[in-house]
C-alpha cells in the first residue's frame, strides 16, 4: 500500500445527506483510508481556494490514476518521492501552475511553495495557509 499527501477541492453542502468530504473520496472510493491533514474550521469550510490536503492509504494503481486526474494533486506519495526530498524545480513550477489554476495568485504559490523545501515541509506550508483561508461566498460553492 502507498501513502500520500493529495490536495483535493471539498465537496458536500454540509447537510446530513451531503456531509463536507474531499471530492477525492468520490472519485477514488477503492482508497482504503483518508484523512484530513489540514484541520481547517468547518465555519470556514468551503475556503477560498477549496481545498484540503489529505493522507491518503491506497494501491499503487489508485495511486496512478489520481496522479492522472487533473483535480487532484499528490504532494508526494511512497510510490513517487521521498517526502523528505527536495522536488526539481520542474516539479516546484507544476505544483504553482496547478496551485495558480485553482485561483491562487502566482505570488502566493510562489511564497508557498519554495524550491530549497522538501516535499513534507511543502505539504506543511499548503496546510497551514489553507487552514486559515476564509470560506467562499455561498454564490461560489458548487
Amino acid at each position: 500500500m502507498n501513502k500520500a499527501h493529495i490536495l483535493t477541492p471539498w465537496d458536500g453542502d454540509g447537510s446530513e445527506d451531503n456531509p463536507y468530504h474531499p471530492l477525492l473520496s468520490d472519485a477514488f472510493p477503492t482508497t482504503q483510508s483518508w484523512r484530513d491533514v489540514t484541520g481547517q474550521p468547518v465555519p470556514n469550510l468551503h475556503p477560498d481556494p477549496n481545498l484540503l490536503v489529505i493522507e491518503v492509504i491506497c494501491d499503487k494503481e489508485t495511486l496512478s490514476a489520481i496522479e492522472a486526474d487533473p483535480r487532484f494533486l499528490v504532494i508526494w506519495g511512497s510510490d513517487m518521492s521521498d517526502k523528505n526530498e527536495k522536488p526539481s524545480t520542474k516539479i516546484v513550477s507544476d505544483i504553482r501552475s496547478w496551485l495558480t489554476s485553482q485561483s491562487l495568485s502566482t505570488s502566493q504559490a510562489t511564497s508557498i511553495i519554495k524550491t530549497s523545501k522538501t516535499f513534507e515541509q511543502i505539504s506543511d506550508e499548503l496546510r497551514t495557509y489553507l487552514k486559515t483561508r476564509p470560506k467562499k461566498d455561498k454564490s461560489d460553492v458548487p
